[in-house]
């Protein structure tokens, strides 16, 4: 069977920027078929023949009855970080997948307000270093990625609320704010009298 203009599209894109952890199947029904009965935990997007992407879960039916033939469904794009077929959709097509309905809750698809995408060019030895830190923890190197911007960013809000309480200090030193009259009194007295002890 002829490949579709999609899948066309797809592969031109992925031979001139390779993705990591995504495979690629068309008129190849054992491979899929091994690759979703090993990954159950991995995403599929399903490239249709009118253009149409779809992302569904490694489980859904809808992409893994192998009662019927494998060009019934169309190509199928692999990958066990559901944010790297979106990226690559986004990258390749200029659109996001459409969600299974069978595979997702409308809190959890693209588009619905709750996650936001960014994309980030690396340079050449940081993505090396990022690829390199991710097959060494056997984890995807999208999701390093976002615990190292969290971490980060957790770590900038720690320090602006330090800075923040600092600056406030400076500003109030010698003020009523900072020196109350009360307390001042009571220490001096704590003082006088722990001077008065043997």
């Amino acid at each position: 069977m002829k490949p579709s203009p999609a899948f066309n599209t797809l592969n031109r894109f992925l031979k001139r920027h390779p993705v990591e952890d995504v495979e690629r199947f068309w008129e190849d029904e054992a491979g899929y078929r091994d690759w979703v009965t090993n990954k159950p935990d991995g995403y599929v997007i399903n490239v249709v023949r009118d253009g149409k992407l779809v992302l569904h879960k490694a489980t859904c039916g809808t992409v893994t009855d192998f009662s019927q033939q494998m060009t019934v469904f169309g190509v199928k794009v692999c990958s066990k970080d559901r944010a790297n077929l979106e990226s690559l959709c986004r990258a390749a097509f200029k659109r996001e997948p459409e969600s299974c309905g069978r595979c997702f809750s409308e809190d959890d698809r693209p588009g619905n307000g709750r996650t936001k995408n960014f994309h980030l060019p690396l340079p050449a030895q940081v993505y090396s270093l990022l690829r390199d830190e991710a097959s060494r923890a056997n984890r995807p190197a999208t999701v390093l990625a976002r615990q190292a911007i969290e971490d980060w960013l957790r770590q900038r809000r720690k320090a602006a609320t330090h800075d923040a309480i600092a600056a406030y200090v400076a500003e109030m030193a010698g003020t009523g704010a900072d020196l109350d009259p009360a307390f001042e009194a009571a220490s001096l007295e704590y003082l006088a009298e722990s001077e008065r002890r043997p």
